[in-house]
């Protein structure tokens, strides 16, 4: 056991050490990286909302103008159901 740790010395150690958070630092770069596309994907997220919200307007404006003309059919069938009495 004396062998070995003769072995590892402390300039070893601290070589290794270093190697170690020269590691960490690349893993904290990659990380960076990916905190940076999400957000780009979180700025995509919100113009796909963006273009749900005026799809989901034109429906709206779609089922107020059937709703309409579905009134105008009722009115004109009771008209001409009135008016044949």
């Amino acid at each position: 056991m004396k062998t070995m740790r003769a072995d590892w010395t402390d300039d070893r150690l601290d070589e290794r050490f270093d190697r170690i958070d020269e590691r960490f630092d690349h893993v904290d770069r990659q990380f960076a990286e990916v905190d940076r596309r999400f957000e780009q994907v979180g700025r995509r997220f919100d113009q796909v909302e963006a273009r749900f919200d005026r799809l989901e307007a034109r429906f709206d404006r779609w089922a107020r103008l059937n709703l309409s003309m579905l009134g105008g059919f009722a009115i004109a069938l009771l008209g001409i159901v009135l008016s044949s009495m």
